[in-house]
């Protein structure tokens, strides 16, 4: 993009399926800055009009924003990645966008269960080796 909401220049990473879908479906020689020739008016006309076919009550185009943060955050990504695809200055930011799902924070709670039940100390090393136990073994260090 030229330049952001606060005047910087912003890039904006896209995957592989996104560029060769906008290069098939709207001819673009290049994408280097505005991809679709329309007004912003026509746009926001275009999107109500979708919100309203779809029958979705109290949607607003920015709440894709927090849609875009929480699934990135969902899936794994880290804070400070979706902070910089979101375009924030801080963290702080990103934290009033990006929410979890409870079922997303549920493998963080089992991977603590699951390192208790899988650590040792083998006898005579003094790093950590995975096994099924449950015990932690002081061997001679």
């Amino acid at each position: 993009m030229q330049a952001s909401k606060n005047g910087n220049e912003k890039i904006i990473p896209m995957s592989k399926q996104l560029y060769e879908m906008l290069l098939k479906r709207i001819k673009v020689v290049s994408i280097s800055a505005r991809v679709f020739d329309i007004t912003v008016s026509a746009f926001k006309d275009a999107f109500d009009r979708a919100v309203a076919k779809a029958e979705i009550n109290d949607f607003r185009f920015h709440d894709l924003r927090h849609t875009f943060g929480s699934r990135l955050i969902q899936m794994g990504i880290d804070f400070y990645r979706v902070k910089e695809l979101m375009g924030h200055k801080s963290i702080k930011m990103t934290e009033r966008y990006a929410h979890h799902d409870p079922k997303s924070l549920k493998p963080a709670a089992v991977a603590l269960e699951n390192y208790h039940n899988s650590t040792t100390v083998d006898e005579g090393d003094s790093c950590l080796m995975t096994r099924k136990s449950s015990k932690i073994n002081i061997g001679s260090v």
